[in-house]
């Protein structure tokens, strides 16, 4: 889980400073940020992994929340928590530089102020924080202190006799409810929520929590899952009409025999043995085709990635160590590859690149924000090229191909810094399909293809006949086709789209079944 599109999340307008934020929990997407509360809708991307929230929602309350600051001075009010907490998801929405580590700081510092309050037994205080701090937990991520908030708003809320904050607090829990696939937990959170919202007269809750009921009642009809769903009526249909075509696995009689073999994974580039460098860049690979990447730097979580990989922020000198792991199509998943390097202390300013284009993109133009630190100017340089003067905020234009962005800071005088570095690849190629062997039977079909590089396809069998689409979603090598009209043209056109989002001009390949075979 996470925000979208590998940010902190989108901002759009709404919430107490106008910004709402976009993030994708399993398979839905929250925009959070609004005070009638969270709105969830069914994402269009595949699902995320909500493991972690399930395990942050079947936790029980800890002792305390805060891993930082033990006590609070009494000259910091509650009110500038507050107003702290709405302004760092104002900047995480809008994307503003935000370090990962400074963020968990300030979080944990308002975390404390509020599990002092809950224990002190001020409510109104224990409410006001909540509320505030809920949209940045979940904006980065952090679901068991988000649930634990949420629990003591619930909790303070009840004491007060404050049904509006009741409301509000079972309307936030029941929405993680539904990202973590509990549609039981889910339907008794929001339907106490709705009644209550409805009672006090609150339709602007009353909307959002009936659109949440209305999201959790399309994505689990009945209980059931929707493959469960989409196989049942698929069986209706087939006794109906017999004629029906469905796309298959079978080559032959026999099912695909299972994939067991888990791939391994190679670290084939990164930082010499020691190094100035107070960044790193790492290349790997595997042995076949896989569904993901994982890394982990030091003693961090893993973390979904691609080669190449930067690490972030600055590091610190000493020894480091980075770990990759792949998951393939099948499920399987490889040992993991580490690699180890020492960063050296430097004379010169140490700083980082804070923020650069996507790893692997198709847009030239890049964008790279720096973390100046102590240096009093900077230069850049894009792959063998001069250094020049630049800026924390720094553009270019870059080809077709694998790139290396250089920058360092200097001093008063004039000395240089260990050099940070990123590394990316440019692809503005789209991939090309090649057909293979064609196989046709009076009632089947099996077409090979093969693809110019790593995609995922679509393929759309249409009759020629009337131009009717027979069978259209996710495909791959061999497509095979069964049940189809006999003596009939068709054609299967396919688009493949890469891993930097280039999409190909579909591939037709036209057939005709034969009644002469069996």
């Amino acid at each position: 889980m996470g925000p979208e599109g590998g940010g902190h999340g989108s901002a759009a307008e709404g919430g107490p400073f106008g910004i709402t934020a976009r993030i994708r929990v399993g398979r839905f997407v929250f925009d959070v940020g609004s005070p009638a509360g969270t709105r969830a809708d069914p994402s269009p991307e595949p699902a995320l992994d909500p493991a972690e929230l399930q395990l942050a929602l079947g936790q029980p309350d800890p002792p305390s929340l805060a891993e930082a600051e033990a006590a609070i001075g009494e000259a910091e009010s509650v009110t500038g928590r507050v107003e702290r907490a709405l302004e760092l998801f104002t900047a995480v929405a809008k994307g503003q530089i935000l370090d990962p580590q400074f963020l968990r700081k300030e979080s944990d510092s308002i975390l404390a102020a509020l599990d002092r309050a809950d224990r002190e037994g001020r409510h109104r205080d224990s409410i006001r924080l909540a509320r505030a701090l809920s949209r940045l937990l979940a904006l980065t991520g952090r679901w068991t202190a988000l649930v634990q908030t949420l629990r003591i708003a619930l909790r303070a809320s009840a004491a007060l006799g404050d049904a509006p904050g009741i409301a509000w607090a079972r309307h936030e829990l029941g929405t993680l409810a539904l990202g973590a696939e509990d549609a039981q937990a889910a339907n008794g959170q929001l339907r106490e929520a709705l009644g209550m919202r409805r009672e006090v007269g609150d339709a602007a809750g009353a909307e959002v929590t009936e659109h949440n009921l209305a999201t959790l009642s399309g994505a689990t009809p009945s209980g059931m899952r929707p493959l469960t769903i989409a196989l049942i009526v698929a069986a209706i249909l087939l006794a109906v009409a017999g004629a029906l075509a469905i796309a298959v696995w079978a080559m032959g009689d026999d099912p695909p025999a299972a994939d067991t073999t888990a791939p391994v994974v190679e670290i084939t580039d990164g930082p010499d043995d020691e190094t100035d460098e107070t960044s790193a860049s790492f290349e790997f690979e595997a042995d076949e085709p896989v569904e993901s990447y994982e890394c982990k730097l030091d003693d961090g979580e893993f973390e979904e990635c691609v080669s190449p990989y930067n690490t972030p922020g600055q590091l610190d000198p000493g020894k480091h160590v980075i770990v990759v792991r792949a998951t393939d199509p099948a499920g399987n998943r490889s040992d993991p590859a580490e690699d180890d390097w020492t960063v050296r202390p430097a004379e010169g300013p140490r700083i980082s690149i804070v923020r650069g284009p996507e790893e692997l993109t198709n847009e030239p133009r890049a964008e790279f924000i720096l973390d100046s630190g102590e240096a009093v100017s900077l230069e850049c340089r894009l792959d063998d090229g001069d250094f020049e003067t630049c800026s924390i905020v720094h553009e270019l234009d870059a080809d077709e191909g694998e790139h290396v962005f250089t920058a360092h800071g200097l001093n008063a005088f004039g000395m240089a810094g260990p050099p940070a570095r990123y590394r990316w690849t440019v692809d503005t190629t789209p991939p090309t399909i090649e057909f293979g062997s064609l196989k046709v039977g009076e009632t089947t079909a099996e077409i090979e293809f093969s693809l110019s590089e790593d995609a995922t396809t679509v393929c759309t069998l249409t009759k020629d006949e009337d131009e009717s689409t027979v069978d259209e979603g996710d495909c791959a090598s061999p497509a095979s086709y069964e049940g189809l009209s006999d003596n009939t043209a068709f054609t299967l056109a396919i688009v493949a789209t890469d891993l930097a989002g280039n999409v190909s001009k579909p591939a037709e390949q036209e057939f005709q079944t034969d009644p002469d075979v069996d």
